[in-house]
């Protein structure tokens, strides 16, 4: 579910600013998230609050946040993927 959150599902798609290669995205408008390697908490402070010009994801559910956070830390492999 998180890495359909995060190419399509989310409005809008993280895939339109971020570059994840477990995504095969290429954005260029916000952080290279294999580079930063956000874990759990990071994502979800970012989906939840905003970050910058990220403004926050309110019409996800506490499942979709949730499974959109730890798909991005997975996939960066950060040192914490769970919450």
């Amino acid at each position: 579910m998180g890495k359909a959150l995060f190419t399509q599902g989310a409005e809008p798609s993280c895939s339109i600013c971020h570059t994840l290669a477990d995504a095969e995205t290429m954005g260029e408008i916000g952080p290279n998230l294999d580079t930063m390697r956000p874990d759990y908490d990071r994502v979800m402070r970012a989906l939840v609050n905003g970050v910058g010009p990220m403004t926050p994801y309110d019409s996800l559910t506490d499942e979709e946040l949730d499974a959109l956070s730890h798909y991005v830390a997975s996939a960066t492999k950060a040192d914490n993927v769970e919450p």
